[in-house]
């Protein structure tokens, strides 16, 4: 028999619901304990580390200079998963766009595996930085986490150093796989 982890804070929560300290700031509804009839306790699955951060693959921007800005068009496009990873969740996030890529007002939606999901991104200015927005709903709440890191850019000769690829026409950022970003903020 399983019983998800949550289902059984609810149904405590519930029970304490009228006890005047009845607040709960974070619940982490992914985790499952499995139970067996005849069993010690001690025998029960131990839950799996839930996920606290964002990992991103394959980043890469595209931003050309001002000059060129009415003729071709900035990009975005990378890939992102949960650290420690969680089966069969996964998120793309990409956009072009002719307005300005690093608007920290704006965010760009994610194409998400999980239903009743949504995944946004945007860059601070100048690309300094990159926020990961998850929102989701589990039962009647709707949880909201999110990640944001600091991007340090290097445009000099040293190839094993070197991020941004400088042409006549722009600069393009790329960051190698396995750059974590870790969540600062969950509401629920």
């Amino acid at each position: 028999m399983r019983f998800h982890l949550s289902t059984v804070i609810l149904a405590l929560l519930s029970l304490a619901a009228c006890a005047p300290s009845a607040d709960v700031t974070n619940t982490d509804v992914s985790r499952t304990v499995d139970i067996r009839a005849g069993e010690p306790a001690a025998a029960a699955q131990a839950p799996r580390a839930a996920p606290s951060s964002f990992l991103v693959q394959s980043f890469e921007v595209w931003m050309p200079f001002p000059l060129y800005k009415g003729s071709m068009k900035s990009r975005a496009i990378f890939e992102v998963s949960m650290f420690p990873s969680v089966a069969d969740w996964s998120a793309t996030c990409w956009t072009t766009t002719s307005e300005t890529l690093c608007d920290p007002n704006v965010w760009y939606n994610c194409t998400v595996s999980a239903e009743n999901e949504r995944v946004m991104f945007r860059f601070g200015q100048d690309l300094t930085s990159v926020d990961i927005k998850r929102r989701w709903t589990y039962g009647e709440t709707t949880m909201t986490v999110t990640a944001s890191e600091p991007a340090v850019w290097n445009e000099g000769m040293n190839p094993q150093r070197q991020n941004v690829t400088v042409s006549q026409w722009g600069k393009c950022y790329k960051r190698p796989n396995g750059w974590k970003l870790d969540w600062k903020t969950m509401v629920g």
